[in-house]
């Protein structure tokens, strides 16, 4: 599915957001670090990051 595939440098992640049952699409660089990401998500989208889950759900 090339929707979620990397592009210019960079890879989308998908956020699930309890409150509103939504799955958002963030773009973050490839090299971007898990600190650096959850630091960016709570800076635009102002709210925490938590994982769960495996990588196929």
């Amino acid at each position: 599915d090339t929707r979620w595939a990397s592009v210019d440098g960079m890879m989308v992640v998908k956020v699930f957001v309890p409150a509103t049952d939504d799955t958002w699409k963030v773009r973050v660089p490839e090299d971007i670090s898990l600190q650096r990401f959850t630091s960016r998500v709570l800076s635009k989208l102002g709210f925490h990051v938590a994982f769960s889950g495996s990588c196929f759900d």
